[in-house]
């Protein structure tokens, strides 16, 4: 089982490896193509789509995997009607995040055309269930390698445009093409594999069943990604878009390398789930695992970008974007903290403690977007990124005073400083 653990890892890690490598050498050339201001378009609009990307995925991750992990033998009944409330859940989505768009935020006619291709592609992600199925089972080999396929076919999509010059919207249809081919690589390898989709049948009382735990999750999900993204979006309406583009490439080179904390947490919240049902102790330690492991690679990263900021995006990006590693400076670091979060809403939610976990996020966003509201026009988009650290800090800091569980886990996350030994365990008793 722990050397399954190691090696699922292994598989997303190489995956995301590769599209790493090739994401940083097109973004590149995307950002170069395009100049700061025309980026900064195609961000504001990608950024609009995963403020709203909660209505698409529902809230199902921790969700769906948990059941599927409980109750192996009604795969079919989950699946099943887990898509359905995907499907619902993105047709919402799809209609607030246009309304939205052209209504409150008054955008031009071209970005909201960017936002309709956008938000229509999105509801390809209710075939996302098929992941979840993979994860529970602690078996995503072939998932990624055939993942890998839909991911060279819009890099080859994405490079065609670029010679063919074509605009900012022409990169958003290759985003949307991205998650149609994701939704049917996951049904190419779900039928190889012998799976049937006639078993599955939406299921009125699990609906009811998943409905109640999915929707505070749903809202959770949207104050965490406002939280995430909203600074881009006040970044172009009080600066511009140009600044927006110096901005989205510093943001962009440190979700390349996400995909290493969220791999890692993927493929541990099964064991924490698991921990959970057992024992006090047990749970506590694959909370603290998976803590210790995300700090120090946080932390390793962080203090590495910091020293490489300014010259790697020169090198990259060229002069035009200059500004963009005095910011990616700072960004780095913002890192540290978003992962925290990431952690404790998965350590939360196996605890039960949705309302908890609302409060600490609508905190940290109505906070975050405040003091965005005074420091972007004092400080410019650097000024996003102290108020980003301030409110997740603020937030924490009072639920921690208010609520016993989320003291106990900042508490764990705050002695991962000192149990760096657990990260050579896990290798260790893997190998």
């Amino acid at each position: 089982m722990k050397s399954e653990v190691v090696k699922n890892i292994l598989f997303l890690l190489f995956e995301n490896v590769f599209k790493i490598l090739g994401g940083l050498v097109l973004g590149v050339w995307v950002a170069r193509h395009l100049g700061p201001s025309h980026y900064g378009d195609l961000s504001y609009v990608l950024s609009l789509g995963l403020i709203f990307s909660p209505f698409y995925i529902m809230g199902q991750d921790e969700v769906v995997v948990k059941s599927l992990v409980e109750n192996s033998e009604l795969k079919g009944d989950v699946l099943g009607t887990a898509i359905g409330i995907k499907i619902i859940g993105g047709l919402i989505g799809l209609v607030v995040m246009n309304l939205v768009a052209c209504f409150f935020l008054k955008v031009s006619q071209e970005i909201a055309i960017g936002v309709l291709i956008f938000s229509t592609f999105q509801m390809f992600k209710s075939l996302q269930v098929i992941e979840y199925y993979y994860l529970s089972i602690g078996n995503v080999k072939k998932l990624s390698t055939f993942r890998n396929f839909a991911f060279l076919a819009t890099s080859i999509i994405k490079l065609t445009f670029i010679l063919l010059k074509l605009n900012w919207v022409w990169f958003v249809v290759v985003s949307g093409i991205e998650v149609f081919l994701y939704g049917v690589t996951n049904l190419i390898v779900f039928s190889i594999d012998g799976n049937s989709f006639k078993v599955w049948k939406f299921d009125s009382e699990l609906y009811k069943q998943f409905f109640k735990e999915m929707v505070p999750l749903v809202f959770i999900s949207f104050f965490l990604m406002g939280f995430a993204k909203s600074d881009q979006i006040m970044i172009s309406n009080f600066l511009g878009s140009e600044q927006l583009g110096n901005y989205a490439v510093a943001n962009k080179l440190i979700e390349l390398w996400s995909f290493v904390p969220l791999s890692i947490i993927s493929i541990l919240f099964p064991k924490i789930v698991m921990a959970a049902s057992e024992s006090k102790e047990k749970f506590e330690k694959e909370s603290m695992r998976l803590s210790t492991v995300i700090l120090w690679i946080s932390l390793a990263f962080s203090v590495s970008v910091f020293v490489v900021s300014k010259p790697l995006v020169g090198f990259l990006y060229g002069s035009k974007y200059l500004f963009a590693g005095e910011i990616l400076s700072y960004y780095c670091f913002l890192s540290i903290f978003f992962y925290f979060s990431m952690v404790q809403t998965k350590v939360l939610i196996v605890q039960g403690e949705i309302k908890s976990l609302i409060l600490v996020s609508l905190l940290a966003f109505v906070l975050n977007i405040g003091i965005n509201l005074k420091l972007i026009p004092e400080f410019g988009a650097i000024g996003a990124i102290f108020a980003s650290i301030i409110a997740i800090c603020i937030a924490n800091i009072l639920m921690a005073l208010a609520n016993k569980n989320c003291r106990t886990f900042c508490k764990l996350y705050l002695l991962s400083l000192f149990n760096v030994k657990d990260i050579f365990k896990l290798i260790s008793k893997n190998r």
